[in-house]
């Protein structure tokens, strides 16, 4: 039986020189296990089988004949039959049959036998599938020899003592002799390629975390305004970055008059952390070496605090919190009542949900519903309006010729990599846009507001050119309905105030909300109002930020510039996994970052 099982193969020879290494198939690991299960489930299956199996008891002239199926079993490509066996018991003394219970003892042992020699041919085919695994390993790293030396793997066996029908398969192909230039195992490692290392890199809290961490419970979480070894290292960044990134190839920038950065909020509470990160990335982007002023609009006052902590941050430039608009009871009580009836129609629940009966204790954080503009705040509504149409000649822009907005939840991701007040100067643009357009205008009552501005002139599709001008298509005499009139998006533009301070515009501006319109309205907000002007006064003067060389990286809402996705939804995830590509702005901001954006 063992004889049968065994499948020794020739001996097989490693040759130093050549490094080539003639392997049976059957020396694998996985096959000798996969046998190795085979056989046990048969042998297993007989034990427990036994009241099934086709057996056949004859007695004739005192001999007792066993007879069993003939079975088969695979193992590798090759099968291994077991022939049928018999088992002859004389009994001449006795002519009766064989108790059941010696039967049984009797095929229990024989196939004990066979199990235990299976599992030591097993054992010694693993043992050499190692040794010559190891002797393989060890042979191709070592460098070659002028010597031919024979290793012998396995002990000689004579072919034709093993049966045709279980002969080893062909031996594996020999390994090709290693090249003069991968001779050796530096020589090989050497000459593979180096692999980048990944842009992200995994978040792990260093040794720098515990101390700022410490910093903060000491110090504050504003300690390096303080610190004058950090303004050195901010100096040192802020020069290299201009280096690296700045089209003045490390010139210091030009800085320009009557220039302003510009953002609103509601309150102080909970906005000032969202403010002062946004003003400590622009301030790492672009704002370190120019220091333009600051101006916040805000509905509510200020705490004090709050206050102290932005300009602390904003300086060397000037922080300055204007508010704009009354308090909300002093605003409702200048409403007429129909005014006051239509905004207490909409505004009847104090949120989204859950509706209030009484709708005269209305506040800024009540939800108020408008059709075709579906549910926002009161707040976000005011904030709207705002923008629309008092924004352009408030009088704390009058000293101001060109306004940078950025919304509060408009994140640099980047050093931007040209100054757009350069471009905006040296061509008098009206406006640059990030993002063109974002969503459009499909109101009709835009033409009409338009032909009373404009003297009876409109224009009823705007569109991008290839070289990112506005092209705008105007109406025809007949014509009272919007083609398609895309619109700028509100997040971050620059703008020439000189332009929308003209009557004309302030007029449009004005009708834009009031003209068949109510209080505290949503569908003529602050887009439509930065998109009409240019699209009616000089459309070749708009021009979009990517298609003209401007690759800014805003991150809002998920995107970049609105027209990616990001890497990260989240603002405060995709810096942590991504704040070291960008040195500047890792160094001093990493304190403040807790807006997500």
């Amino acid at each position: 039986m063992a004889s049968i099982i065994s499948n020794k193969s020739p001996t097989t020879k490693l040759t130093n020189r050549s490094n080539s290494l003639s392997l049976p198939s059957s020396n694998n690991n996985n096959n000798a296990r996969s046998f190795q299960r085979s056989a046990f489930i048969f042998v297993m299956g007989c034990l427990f089988g036994m009241q099934v199996l086709n057996f056949q008891v004859s007695h004739h002239d005192g001999s007792l004949a066993l007879q069993h199926e003939e079975s088969h079993f695979s193992h590798g490509a090759h099968e291994a039959p077991i022939t049928r066996a018999t088992t002859t018991i004389s009994d001449a003394s006795s002519s009766s049959m064989i108790p059941k219970e010696e039967l049984k003892s009797l095929i229990r042992s024989e196939l004990l036998d066979l199990l235990q020699e299976t599992k030591a041919e097993l054992s010694n085919e693993m043992n050499d599938s190692k040794h010559v695994r190891r002797r393989q390993e060890t042979t191709v790293n070592e460098p070659p020899s002028n010597d031919e030396e024979d290793v012998e793997i396995a002990p000689k066996a004579n072919p034709e003592s093993v049966p045709e029908e279980i002969m080893e398969p062909k031996a594996a192909p020999p390994i090709p002799p290693p090249d003069a230039t991968t001779t050796t195992t530096a020589t090989t490692r050497n000459s593979i390629p180096k692999i980048p290392e990944p842009l992200v890199q995994p978040f792990t809290y260093t040794q720098e975390d515990r101390e700022r961490n410490l910093k903060w419970k000491q110090l504050g979480r504003d300690w390096r305004l303080d610190d004058d070894d950090e303004k050195k290292a901010w100096d040192q960044l802020a020069a290299e970055q201009r280096t690296l990134w700045s089209d003045a190839n490390g010139a210091p920038p030009r800085t320009y008059d009557k220039v302003v950065l510009v953002s609103k909020v509601h309150s102080s509470h909970p906005f000032i952390g969202s403010v002062v990160q946004n003003m400590c990335l622009v301030k790492a982007a672009y704002n370190y070496d120019r220091k333009y002023p600051w101006i916040i609009f805000s509905t509510m006052p200020w705490k004090q605090k709050a206050l102290e902590r932005a300009k602390r941050w904003a300086y060397p430039a000037n922080f300055t919190v204007v508010i704009d608009s009354e308090p909300l009871h002093e605003v409702l009580g200048n409403m007429t009542k129909e005014e006051r009836a239509q905004l207490e129609g909409r505004c009847e629940c104090c949120h989204k949900t859950t509706c209030c009966k009484d709708s005269s204790k209305l506040h800024w954080d009540w939800w108020c519903h408008e059709h075709g503009a579906g549910h926002a705040t009161l707040s976000y509504l005011w904030q709207a309006e705002f923008r629309a149409t008092h924004l352009w000649n408030h009088p704390a822009l009058k000293d101001y010729k060109h306004m940078i907005w950025i919304d509060n939840d408009a994140l640099p991701t980047k050093p931007w990599p040209r100054d757009p007040i350069t471009t905006m100067v040296e061509n008098d643009l009206v406006v640059m846009y990030d993002n063109f357009p974002q969503g459009s205008c499909g109101n009709s009552l835009l033409i009409e507001k338009m032909k009373m501005a404009y003297d009876n002139r409109a224009v009823c599709k705007l569109e991008l050119t290839a070289d990112g001008h506005f092209n705008s298509i105007p109406c025809k005499s007949d014509q009272n309905k919007l083609t398609r009139f895309g619109l700028i998006h509100g997040m971050f533009h620059i703008t020439n105030l000189d332009v929308y301070r003209e009557p004309v515009n302030l007029e449009m501006n004005r009708l834009l909300t009031q003209h068949k319109g109510y209080k505290f309205s949503r569908q003529w907000d602050d887009q439509i109002a930065v998109t009409v002007v240019p699209a009616m006064v000089a459309p070749e003067r708009g021009w979009d930020m990517r298609r003209n060389g401007f690759n800014m990286s805003m991150a809002h809402n998920g995107n970049l510039d609105g027209k990616e996705k990001n890497t990260r939804w989240s603002y405060t995830i995709w810096w942590k996994y991504f704040n070291h590509t960008w040195p500047l702005a890792s160094r001093m901001c990493s304190d403040v970052m807790t807006f997500a954006g």
